[in-house]
């Protein structure tokens, strides 16, 4: 019997193509023997196969009896036709109650993580806005105001509570305060949740450095808590970071192809952003979802947010009831290559561009499951 597939997970394979095959030649009746051992009882397509045929049968004339002549004359009736029966019926499917759990669940359950928590689970959202000034290359340096940042934070922190999550936020973050919140929350029973997740919005640095309110941090010192934490042992771990990579800008490149939306046209001015019972690897299940890659800038716009976040959440919002994790965040980049930077007054940033960078290191296919179903486009911001 082939396995039902999961229509609201693989949304290219919703419906099977296979048209319903009719028997070919004269319909037999059923009787109650032997023969009708193969009848469908289990939800899916079901199958019956039949070959035999017999030449030394003389072929039945008569087309027009239609009557019930037991189990030895149904088998007679089809070897003198030689054919090959096949026959499908499809069991009518119950309707789908909110208490039912996703079908990935019941079906493919090594493809897919369960998402079947109440709780989904922690996700922690640093927002770095202001900073103080600090000593580095011999010179006292003050990186500049992230405007446009509580946008981020507070879209981030809407989105991931209906999906079910519990989000604690965290603004103007210094180093020590930052190692303590990610020992801390390692270091909970994470058995009740079916997953982690952060955000990290700040200015960055290439190597991966998180710029905090009073230094800096490296991004593995925070993650390799979480190599630790066995309650986690095999659940996803998401970091979504909203941070510059480096100091260069990501030019634009001509194409002969058109696969895309052009230029975004925000308003507001833009600014560089820079500045369980199982055995697995302990690095497995965790996600990187970064604004831009190695050696690059990252855009925020100072009223709409950062290119990245805002792409993140009308794609999550949009699709996260039928599309995986990084299947969505690959949408996310399309959008955000779509944008070209607005800074009229400053002609050597106009202009520009950005991509960003997916390190994946799960081991299954991650959907976030809305609670609820498919989430509002454009659901309200709640402080």
């Amino acid at each position: 019997m082939n396995e039902e597939r999961p229509k609201d997970r693989l949304t290219d394979l919703l419906d099977d193509d296979t048209p319903e095959t009719r028997p070919i030649g004269k319909k037999r009746r059923r009787s109650n023997g032997a023969a009708n051992n193969d009848e469908a009882d289990g939800g899916g397509w079901q199958k019956k196969l039949s070959l035999s045929f017999d030449k030394n049968k003389d072929v039945d004339k008569d087309d027009d009896k239609d009557v019930d002549k037991g189990d030895d004359d149904d088998d007679d009736d089809d070897k003198e036709r030689g054919i090959f029966t096949s026959i499908f019926t499809k069991k009518k499917k119950e309707p789908k109650t909110l208490t039912e759990p996703p079908a990935y669940i019941q079906k493919l359950p090594n493809t897919f993580y369960r998402m079947d928590k109440k709780n989904r689970g922690h996700f922690i959202i640093i927002n770095n806005k202001t900073f103080q000034k600090r000593i580095k290359n011999n010179e006292y340096q003050t990186p500049g105001l992230r405007t446009g940042t509580d946008r981020d934070r507070d879209m981030m922190k809407t989105m991931f509570k209906e999906l079910g999550y519990s989000v604690d936020v965290h603004n103007d973050v210094t180093t020590a305060k930052m190692h303590d919140i990610f020992l801390k929350c390692s270091q909970k029973d994470h058995t009740d949740a079916s997953a982690f997740g952060c955000c990290i919005l700040s200015h960055g640095e290439e190597g991966g450095i998180i710029v905090t309110k009073d230094h800096e941090v490296q991004l593995n010192e925070l993650s390799d808590y979480f190599t630790k934490s066995e309650s986690l042992a095999g659940k996803p771990k998401m970091f979504f970071v909203q941070a510059c990579r480096g100091k260069a800008y990501t030019e634009g490149l001509s194409s002969d192809v058109v696969d895309g939306p052009g230029a975004d046209g925000d308003d507001g001015k833009d600014e560089v952003d820079g500045g369980n019972g199982i055995i697995v690897p302990c690095q497995a299940d965790f996600l990187y979802a970064y604004s831009g890659v190695p050696g690059y800038l990252s855009w925020r716009n100072d009223q709409q947010g950062s290119w990245f976040i805002q792409s993140v959440v009308e794609v999550f919002r949009q699709h996260a009831h039928e599309m995986d994790v990084v299947r969505m965040l690959t949408r996310v980049n399309m959008k955000v290559s779509s944008k070209k930077s607005n800074t009229p007054l400053q002609q050597e940033s106009h202009g520009k561009m950005q991509i960003g960078s997916i390190v994946s290191q799960l081991r299954k296919e991650l959907y976030l499951d809305p609670p609820n179903g498919k989430m509002d486009l454009a659901s309200p911001l709640k402080f």
